[in-house]
């Protein structure tokens, strides 16, 4: 499976999905380019993720610096951690426990996200990671029923 990066905290998908449809629904805005040049980066970030940016360009705010360093460095911050995408919807962190998050789905002006990083609105805890290695959950994950596994991984 592949390796995302998460934005380590849960987003409120309904607020995002609603404000984004508010934003574009009188536009039919070509690019991310021209969508910030109307409301502005600072603007869009409140607006449709709660983050605060104090420059007017993404990539020169503390939130895409550490964007950057999980994703050059592979280190995970206080703001950022990588997960696998087990599929468009879901994600999971294998850490000393598994944790399943469903995630927000990309937000898309003119084929382009606005953020390069993902959000997720729910975690659901489904057991621990010690007996296995990352590749044998993953496998556990797509193949045995839920009952299976979370006796395996002691998920009660």
């Amino acid at each position: 499976m592949k390796k995302i990066i998460v934005r380590n905290r849960i987003a409120r998908k309904s607020v995002i999905t609603s404000n984004f449809i508010k934003l574009t629904a009188d536009y039919d805005f070509k690019s991310i380019n021209e969508m910030s040049e109307k409301y502005g980066i600072k603007y869009l970030m409140k607006k449709l993720f709660d983050e605060d940016v104090h420059v007017d360009k993404l990539e020169d705010s503390f939130i895409y610096k550490m964007y950057n360093q999980i994703l050059h460095e592979g280190k995970e911050n206080d703001y950022f951690k990588t997960m696998y995408k087990v599929d468009d919807e879901f994600c999971v962190s294998l850490k000393e426990n598994i944790y399943l998050y469903h995630l927000v789905l990309p937000l898309e002006v003119g084929n382009q996200t606005i953020i390069p990083w993902n959000y997720v609105d729910s975690e659901l805890y489904i057991g621990d990671t010690w007996w296995e290695n990352d590749e044998v959950i993953l496998s556990d994950l797509k193949c045995i029923s839920i009952v299976d596994f979370i006796k395996k991984y002691k998920a009660y």
